[in-house]
This record gives structure tokens, sequence and C-alpha cells, in this order.
């Protein structure tokens, strides 16, 4: 092949052409680094966000954690008045038990006597096989409306005494009358 030659025509148009590659991909390069630069803004941008959002985060959190230390000791206050409260109702349980055993064995005494109000006792009469016949014609004396059906003799069998009986009547006007007719007769 022959030896290309070199004319200054063509050595200008080739320089030219390069010029224009160089030209165009410094163009390419420049709109490249535009759009890089760009996105680093956006990049800037998005990372100053997220900064923000981060110091946010903290300052919300040094408010969650002063707010937990004061939460963990209103909690142990409130544990301590709990536990105080505890010890104060076992108190009160146990100053109400002993009132309701006091009121309870007042009601059964109070219960006891308006009851023995309902009894009369009568002494005297001997336990021989006459009992009935002698207790009747007593009562045929001090109240003869009254049926006699119910009645024990109380104390301990002794040999040589003579136990009392215990008569219930059934309201306290039967034992009113009785006792006013012992009076009169």
């Amino acid at each position: 092949m022959p030896p290309v030659q070199h004319s200054p025509k063509n050595d200008h148009a080739n320089f030219q052409l390069i010029l224009d590659k160089i030209q165009s991909s410094t163009n390419e390069i420049r709109g490249c680094i535009s759009a890089i630069d760009s996105k680093i803004d956006d990049a800037m941008a998005l990372i100053q966000s997220l900064e923000n959002t981060c110091q946010n985060l903290d300052s919300r959190l040094k408010t969650i954690e002063t707010s937990s230390v004061h939460t963990e000791k209103r909690l142990g206050n409130v544990e301590s008045a709990n536990e105080s409260l505890k010890t104060d109702l076992e108190d009160v349980k146990n100053r109400f038990a002993t009132v309701n055993n006091s009121v309870k064995t007042e009601i059964h005494e109070h219960l006891n006597r308006y009851n023995k109000r309902l009894n009369i006792i009568i002494y005297g009469i001997p336990e021989v096989g006459n009992e009935d016949q002698k207790l009747s014609s007593l009562f045929n004396i001090i109240w003869s409306n009254y049926e006699l059906s119910d009645r024990k003799r109380i104390g301990e069998r002794k040999p040589n005494t003579i136990r009392p009986i215990l008569v219930p009547l059934r309201t306290v006007g039967d034992r009113n009358q009785i006792i006013d007719n012992c009076k009169k007769n």
C-alpha cells in the first residue's frame, strides 16, 4: 500500500474532527457531572433531612428517657403506697374481724337474754313419779289457760337435791301474766 500522504487540509479536518469529538465528550461529561451534581444535591438534601429526623428522634428519645425516669420514680412511689395500703388493709381486716366477732358475741348474748325473758323457773317440785300432776296443779292455780308442754329440769342430777324446772313461754306477755298471778295467789 502506498504511504498515506498528509496534507494540511486533511490534518486540519482530522484535527477538527478530534476537537469536535473532544467537545462532544466534554459536553457529555459536563452533562454527567451536572446530573451527578444534581444527584449529590438531592443526596445532600436527603442526608440533611435524615440528620434533622435523627436530631428530632434524639430529642424525643431524651424526652422519653426523662419521662421514663420520672415514670419509674412515680411507679416506685405507687408501689410503696400500694404496700402501705396492703398493710393498712390487713390492719383494717384484722380490726374488722375483731369487731365482727365482738358484735357476734354481743348479739348472741342479747338473743340469749331475750330468749331467757320468755322462760320461768320453778323451784321445789321433787323429781318423783307424780311430777307432771304437781306441775299441772301449780299451773292451774297461776294460769289455767296455759298448756304446759315443753319443760326440762336444769342442772346436774345429784342425790338429795331438787333440780329446778325451766318452762319456756311463747311471749313476754304470758310470762308477765303468770308472774302477776303468782303475786295474787
